[in-house]
């Protein structure tokens, strides 16, 4: 058992709802979480990085790989994640409100990664089926790409849900008092499974593409069960008798909670704003690729590098935003974020400076990651933390289902894929500004020491 009785000398700051713990069972928390953090990290760098090359390698347009890898999940997740975080946060069972939502798609995740890259055989073993066929007689879209979509919208469907309940178990068995440096040691996992990635895996794509998402997929599974396992949550208030109703008021009741306060509809704006800067990001490879001429095991390996050379400051990182609060540096690392990104656009030339840039890249990225893991969670109510977190997720994913192929298209007609930092410059800046407003509600709220979630 992770969570321990409480004891005299166990101190309050070890304790978070009615779980408490010693110091090593801290420290066996954090490590269970970490663990199926690296793991989940790594099964989720595979779509992203390789999916795109696959569909490219297959014909697919930029506007068609950005339907596909970005629009396809971002439509999902304005569903699900609403659906799933205000379910979550109202479940009461044996095991929690988090896990069951983790452990039940686990075994769909790893089925559709696996069949992703067999889209091609599948396709062809399908073509020989008479309805099927006839389907594509005169389809826009060949039968090899439309399966590559569908068994990427059912491996979306799964993965979607555990993107978005794994986040909000951290803050309920984590204690407060350590969220921030904890969030760093979860950049730092993320980050050490990002350069295994692209170090170890990114290279070998060419010639092994199906062992790879085999391969990781079969350990995102066992681990993410393991992990399940052994963490435990602690019980939770009961549910005032209102919050029990039919779906339409559960769907009412949603958005007069999450969208009538001008602090909340800034802080979705904000937020919506960096991760619409995102949205080019599926097109880096190509322009390593097809106009640095750089290789993929190089662009991998120089990646892993720039990575690797941030970790050092993720303590330092925990620490600032423990200190100085999420809500001023998410502040100074988005700013430094659309620097970056502008400086990435007129520097990079080849080899080296894509190494220095993205080394310079990669801090502030990671500052902001760190950053906004605490800001959810400080500037939230904590009993409907899911909810209101879904909503932020409803309206960047609402928005992004026009960015990506907005994007695509935009790329189809200048066919120049350095201007993929342009675009994350121009949204990073608009969104600092609309940090502004967050900042002085969050500073008539209470501010750094007594702000209240209104």
């Amino acid at each position: 058992m992770l969570a321990t009785t409480p004891s005299a000398h166990v101190e309050d700051r070890y304790t978070v709802g009615t779980l408490s713990y010693t110091k090593a069972g801290l420290y066996w928390l954090c490590a269970w979480l970490l663990w199926g953090d690296f793991c989940f990290t790594l099964m989720e760098s595979v779509v992203p990085s390789l999916l795109p090359l696959l569909l490219k390698d297959h014909g697919a347009s930029n506007q068609a790989i950005s339907i596909i890898v970005g629009a396809m999940a971002t439509a999902l997740n304005t569903v699900i994640t609403p659906v799933c975080s205000y379910r979550s946060d109202r479940l009461r069972s044996r095991f929690g409100r988090r896990i069951p939502f983790l452990i039940w798609p686990t075994p769909f995740i790893v089925l559709f990664l696996i069949l992703l890259p067999y889209s091609p055989e599948i396709a062809k073993w399908l073509m020989q089926v008479e309805w099927f066929a006839g389907l594509f007689t005169r389809s826009p879209v060949t039968p090899v790409i439309f399966m590559f979509g569908m068994l990427t919208v059912c491996f979306q469907l799964f993965n979607m849900v555990v993107a978005t309940i794994y986040w909000y178990l951290f803050n309920d068995v984590v204690p407060a008092h350590y969220l921030g440096r904890f969030f760093a040691l979860v950049r730092v996992f993320g980050t050490l499974a990002g350069f295994c990635f692209q170090y170890f895996v990114f290279g070998l794509a060419e010639q092994h593409i199906k062992a790879i998402f085999l391969g990781l997929g079969l350990l995102y599974g066992a681990a993410f069960a393991l992990m399940c396992w052994r963490v435990k949550e602690g019980e939770y208030p009961p549910l005032r008798g209102e919050e029990r109703g039919s779906v339409l008021g559960d769907v009412r009741n949603y958005f007069r909670q999450c969208f009538t306060h001008r602090l909340y509809l800034w802080f979705y704006l904000a937020y919506g704003l960096y991760v619409w800067s995102t949205a080019a990001q599926m097109f880096w490879v190509f322009f390593f690729r097809d106009e640095l001429h750089m290789d993929l095991d190089t662009i991998g390996k120089y990646r892993s590098w720039s990575l690797l050379l941030v970790i050092p400051l993720a303590y330092p990182f925990g620490w600032l935003v423990d200190r100085w609060r999420s809500q001023r540096v998410i502040m100074l690392a988005t700013a430094l974020c659309a620097t970056m990104n502008l400086a990435a656009f007129f520097f990079i030339q080849g080899k080296w400076s894509y190494l220095v840039c993205m080394i310079l890249w990669n801090a502030p990225v990671f500052m902001i990651n760190v950053a906004n893991a605490v800001w959810f969670p400080d500037l939230l109510p904590r009993a409907r933390f899911g909810q209101f977190a879904s909503a932020a997720a409803l309206i960047s994913a609402g928005v992004m289902l026009l960015m990506s192929p907005l994007c695509g298209w935009l790329f189809d007609q200048i066919h120049n894929y350095r201007y993929v930092f342009v675009w994350a410059a121009a949204m990073q800046t608009i969104s600092f500004l609309t940090l502004i407003p967050v900042y002085r509600a969050w500073k008539q709220h209470g501010g750094p020491d007594n702000y209240q979630a209104p």
